[in-house]
């Protein structure tokens, strides 16, 4: 299990109590990340793995978009629903491809 920002803060400063600057850098890094979408979950990266090996059997077909995030400023709600719906369009080539072909 991944740690919360509680835990992480007592532990940020139990080591670093003398250097106020650093405490203050985390302080600003942890109310970023509290403000973002979380990107990934474990169950996630589970369920990838299982869809991938479907890949490698070839019983499922992969379209990757890229990647939606450059930099935490750009992890928004419009965005990512932005991105969602490009990609949702690019599906629509091969669902429309496959009622051509036939293997």
């Amino acid at each position: 299990m991944y740690p919360n920002p509680d835990q992480l803060l007592k532990y940020a400063q139990h080591k670093v109590s003398k250097c106020g600057l650093l405490v203050q850098m985390f302080h600003s890094v942890l109310s970023k990340l509290e403000q973002v979408f979380p990107l990934v979950i474990l169950a996630e990266i589970k369920c990838l793995g299982c869809q991938v090996s479907l890949i490698q059997k070839n019983k499922a077909f992969l379209l990757h978009a890229r990647d939606c995030v450059e930099s935490f400023d750009a992890c928004t709600q419009p965005n990512i629903s932005t991105e969602i719906g490009l990609i949702l369009t690019f599906s629509l080539i091969p669902i429309s491809a496959s009622s051509y072909c036939t293997f």
